[in-house]
């Protein structure tokens, strides 16, 4: 698979995004963690 882009607003914490999608009659699912970071 790819590299994908997403431009995400408001994430004020570390969450795990879940993404699913139908190609060709076939489920396809997937995950990712997103940390923020903050300055000190």
């Amino acid at each position: 698979m790819g590299w994908a882009a997403f431009n995400l607003s408001n994430v004020t914490g570390n969450s795990r995004i879940l993404c699913s999608v139908y190609c060709n009659g076939s489920q396809i699912t997937g995950s990712s963690n997103i940390t923020v970071y903050r300055l000190p």
